[in-house]
């Protein structure tokens, strides 16, 4: 080292003493981390354990630190008080100066298992083992973002089957990670089955044995628990210390599992092959993949050299039967909803989902992607079909498959640039599809939104949801004018949706969420419901899913004006302007159809304009494309 490169880092360092600090205490910390490691592998485990207690081992690396306490409360919500002992096991970051202090904060409802952060993941977790007092043990590190569900489903899985049962688990923008450890080829490194795949090809495995875990969320027997090699990758020590198990290796999809912060590649690093050789070839790859439908090459790589799977999709499976000679496609429903919980209120979403499952009831294999997952690079190469369900922004459509355009809503962003790369493009306007193919001389059919019939439907009124004027929608960051004319006109209002709090008496917000499946309960428990539109939407006459649902349930619906409502709906539906006032059509004195005449709109509504008339007309559209 020149002596200028020494002057300079004296310098540095008297510039900023806390970093100096930090790097002059770095080795030292790590070097009494690694002393403590020897005696954590020498601690001998109880003898004996406790069967009616699960003892849940949570590591936490030194940046997840700060939500330790919440981890914690999520995994007692899972368990009957006294049913569950949680110990934390922290440790520092791999290649990153390790804090010079660090006191354990008091947790609630969890104790540390060591006042000291061990050097690896391995180590905490090695610490961790001999504390463990409960017959059944379920390890999860704070990177995952674990709910009570999937606490269950794991546990209840290890109980049926034994062995080592890990939770599939997704990354932020819920493409898979890993559903475990698998070896394809003798040549082969170990790597993480499903990884890059969309959770629904998942779902659909019915062999789900593979060689190891690899991602620290396994339940397990405490006393097969054993200490993991010395490596600073995590998932080369998960899959060493569960492979060797007795009972072997399953997955289970228990329900959104995603996984925060980086994720190290790959299972098996260079510096670990040894401690990986004893887990081999031997055919479970292909046959968890082929049992989800998927075609296996043998001679091939699970992974090209590009990182896209090797893997087929046109096997028939004969759990999809192909309805009339249709050809079995697979499909991928591009919407704008954001990935992991943050998105799954997105009316997007049940649209989405509820015209996959139709696609399948005539034979297709369809996959959901929401934004963040647009492009799947490992996996979207599979798809026969791209179908966009234009909301707010698109992707653009792969030169490789047939795509499909939806313009369900925000029709004002919809560009003709946007529409030339489509083969087919629909919109649920029949003005706007008929003015904007005139504009751009792109061809633009009309295909309107829809309703699920099997959910949507006349019945009986729900007490717990009996309301006189119901709004089911958040504020989208304003005071919606029909709410706000309604709270003028001296509404009973019932409110379900984020932040009317900020707009409105907090006695007309009845929560900040309603589900799906209780919607349409709550419509037809209702006096009236109020409808209302996007203001480009109104204009262009997109008419909103919301009236679908509502009138397919017998519902009385009071909505802003948009040009085709009443030939759609008729008297189900009054329009603020063009057959009343706010204040005349909440008047309970307004005269609604009766209740058969709103049962017969809604039994033409499902007739007409259910997702099952939807998913054909769009599986024709793509075989007429393909055709050509």
């Amino acid at each position: 080292m020149s002596v200028t490169t020494r002057v300079k880092g004296v310098l540095g360092m008297a510039r900023r003493p806390r970093t100096a600090l930090v790097r002059i205490a770095s080795p030292l910390t790590r070097r009494a981390a690694e002393r403590n490691r020897l005696a954590d592998e020498l601690a001998v485990p109880r003898d004996e354990l406790d069967a009616g207690v699960v003892s849940v081992l949570l590591t936490v690396r030194q940046d997840h630190l700060h939500v330790a306490q919440d981890r914690v409360d999520r995994l007692r919500r899972a368990f009957p008080e006294g049913a569950t002992e949680i110990v934390v096991s922290p440790y520092l970051v791999p290649e990153r100066a390790p804090l010079v202090r660090w006191r354990a904060p008091a947790l609630v409802g969890a104790r540390w298992v060591a006042p000291t952060l061990a050097p690896t993941w391995d180590a905490a977790y090695t610490r961790g083992i001999p504390v463990l007092g409960g017959v059944t043990a379920l390890v999860v590190d704070a990177a995952m973002e674990i709910e009570p569900a999937v606490v269950r489903g794991l546990l209840t899985a290890h109980a049926e089957r034994g062995g080592v049962v890990q939770a599939v688990v997704q990354s932020k923008d819920d493409v898979v990670v890993s559903a475990g450890a698998v070896r394809h080829r003798a040549d082969d490194a170990v790597e993480s089955l499903f990884r890059g795949f969309p959770l629904e090809d998942v779902l659909l495995a019915t062999d789900v044995r593979v060689s190891a875990a690899d991602q620290p969320v396994f339940a397990v027997a405490t006393a097969e628990l054993r200490p993991a090699p010395r490596t600073r990758h995590e998932a080369t020590a998960v899959a060493a210390v569960t492979g060797r198990v007795a009972g072997g290796t399953t997955f289970v999809a228990a329900g959104r599992l995603n996984r925060v912060g980086k994720v190290q590649r790959g299972v098996e690093s260079p510096d670990d092959a040894e401690a990986m050789s004893f887990l081999v070839a031997d055919g479970r790859a292909a046959r968890v993949l082929e049992s989800a439908g998927l075609v296996v090459d043998p001679a091939l790589p699970l992974r090209a050299d590009d990182g896209a799977t090797t893997v087929g999709g046109g096997r028939i499976d004969p759990r999809f039967e192909v309805v009339e000679g249709l050809p079995r496609l697979r499909w991928s429903i591009k919407i704008a909803a954001s990935a992991g919980p943050l998105g799954d209120t997105w009316g997007d979403v049940y649209f989405a989902d509820d015209l996959a499952d139709e696609l399948r009831a005539l034979g297709q294999r369809v996959v959901v992607d929401r934004r963040h997952s647009h492009r799947r690079p490992v996996s979207e190469g599979l798809d026969d079909v791209s179908l966009v369900i234009r909301g707010l922004g698109a992707p653009e459509p792969r030169p490789d498959t047939t795509s499909l355009l939806w313009v369900i809503s925000h029709p004002d962003q919809v560009t003709a640039d946007e529409m030339a790369p489509y083969d087919r493009v629909f919109a649920a306007s029949s003005a706007w599809a008929a003015a904007t193919a005139g504009r751009t001389e792109i061809p633009v059919e009309p295909l309107l939104q829809a309703t699920d019939p099997a959910r949507f439907h006349p019945g009986e009124p729900d007490p717990q949801l009996t309301s006189d004027v119901l709004f089911v929608g958040s504020t989208r960051g304003e005071f919606r004018p029909l709410v706000r004319g309604a709270v003028a006109a001296g509404a009973d209002l019932a409110l379900y949706g984020g932040g009317w709090a900020d707009h409105v008496d907090p006695r007309y917000v009845r929560g900040p969420f309603l589900p799906n499946d209780r919607l349409s309960a709550a419509y037809r428990s209702a006096r009236v419901v109020l409808n209302d539109h996007w203001a480009d939407m109104a204009a262009g006459g997109f008419i909103s899913n919301r009236l679908f649902d509502a009138v397919a349930s017998g519902a009385r619906v009071v909505s802003d004006s948009v040009d085709g409502i009443s030939e759609l709906f008729g008297d189900s539906v009054v329009q603020i302007g063009a057959d009343a006032d706010l204040t005349e059509a909440l008047d309970p004195t307004w005269p609604w159809p009766t209740d058969a005449e709103r049962h017969a709109r809604a039994a033409a509504v499902a007739a007409e304009h259910s997702f099952a008339h939807r998913a054909r007309t769009l599986l024709e559209a793509a075989v007429a494309v393909r055709g050509r």
